[in-house]
C-alpha cells in the first residue's frame, strides 16, 4: 500500500503516513476495486452477439443446420447489451431472414419437383428400356404404323404399330400380336462390334416384341405359349427394313404417311 499524497510505501495496519503525516483512507481503495471487479465480471455482450453473427453468416454458406439457433443466441446476447441496435444484433437478424427464406425455397423446390417430372415426361415420348442418341429418345423414328411393302405395292392388312407407350400391334397372316416392345440403339455385327448407321443414312436398331396376347381371322384370342421376338430395324425417313432375327427373312415397310390410294 502506497501513501495516495507523497507514494512512500506503507504498511498494511498503517493509519498515517509516517512521511507526510496524509491519513490512509481505506474505504476509497475497497470501492474502486470492487467498481473495477464488477465492470470486468460483467460479461461482453457486444463482442458475444458480433462472434455469433459472423459465424451465422458463414453458416448460411455451408448451409449448417444450426444456424437459426446459433442467430438467435446471438440475437438475443446483442439485445441484452447497452446498445439494442448493434452489428451482432444486425448480423444475426439478416442470417435468420436468410435462413428462413432458403429454407422455404427448398421446400417450394421439393413439393414441386415431381410435378415438374411429369409435366416434362408429357411433353416427350418415353421408352424406359433404351438408350438415347444425343439426348432424344430413339423411339422418336421407330413410332408410328408401318405397312409391308413390295414390288411397288403397300399391303395394309400387314403391318407393324408402334405406340409411344411402348405396346405395340403386329398384323401378320391372319393373327394380330399385341404386347409391349423393348428398343435398343444398334445392332451388333458378327465381328461383335456395334453398328448404328450405315453409308445410306439407315439407322439401326434392335427391337424386341414381347406379345401379351395373339388374335386371329375369327376373333379368338390366345394368350398362352407366346414367344418374343427379335428383329433388326433399319430405317431412313420412312422407309424401313426388318429382319428377324430368328429366320434371317427381311422384308420392307413404308409408313402410313406414303400411302398410296
Amino acid at each position: 500500500m502506497y501513501c495516495t499524497k507523497c507514494g512512500k510505501k506503507l504498511k498494511e495496519d498503517a493509519n498515517y503516513c509516517t512521511n507526510c503525516g496524509q491519513s490512509v483512507n481505506r474505504n476509497i481503495n475497497t470501492n474502486n476495486n470492487t467498481s473495477t471487479n464488477t465492470i470486468n465480471s460483467k460479461p461482453n455482450f457486444l463482442t458475444i452477439s458480433l462472434i455469433l453473427g459472423i459465424f451465422s453468416i458463414f453458416s448460411i454458406i455451408i448451409f449448417n443446420i444450426f444456424t437459426i439457433p446459433i442467430a438467435i443466441t446471438g440475437l438475443i446476447f446483442g439485445l441484452k447489451s447497452s446498445k439494442k441496435l448493434n452489428p451482432g444484433v444486425i448480423l444475426n437478424a439478416i442470417a435468420i431472414i436468410i435462413t428462413i427464406i432458403l429454407i422455404t425455397f427448398l421446400v417450394l423446390l421439393i413439393v414441386n419437383i415431381p410435378n415438374y417430372i411429369e409435366e416434362e415426361n408429357d411433353n416427350i415420348i418415353t421408352n424406359p428400356y433404351t438408350d438415347d442418341i444425343e439426348g432424344n429418345d430413339i423411339n422418336y423414328q421407330l413410332l408410328g404404323k408401318w405397312y409391308l411393302y413390295e414390288d411397288g405395292n403397300i399391303y395394309q392388312e400387314n403391318y407393324f404399330l408402334f405406340n409411344k407407350d411402348n405396346t405395340y400391334t403386329w398384323a401378320w397372316e391372319d393373327n394380330s400380336y399385341i404386347g409391349s416392345y423393348y428398343v435398343e440403339y444398334g445392332i451388333t455385327n458378327p465381328d461383335g462390334t456395334k453398328q448404328y448407321q450405315d453409308s445410306s443414312g439407315y439407322t439401326y436398331y434392335n427391337v424386341t416384341l414381347v406379345p401379351s396376347s395373339i388374335r386371329n381371322s375369327e376373333g379368338v384370342v390366345e394368350n398362352s405359349n407366346l414367344i418374343a421376338q427379335v428383329f433388326q430395324i433399319a430405317i431412313k425417313d420412312e422407309d424401313m427394313k426388318v429382319t428377324t432375327q430368328s429366320s434371317n427373312d427381311t422384308f420392307n415397310l413404308k409408313k402410313e404417311i406414303l400411302e398410296v390410294y
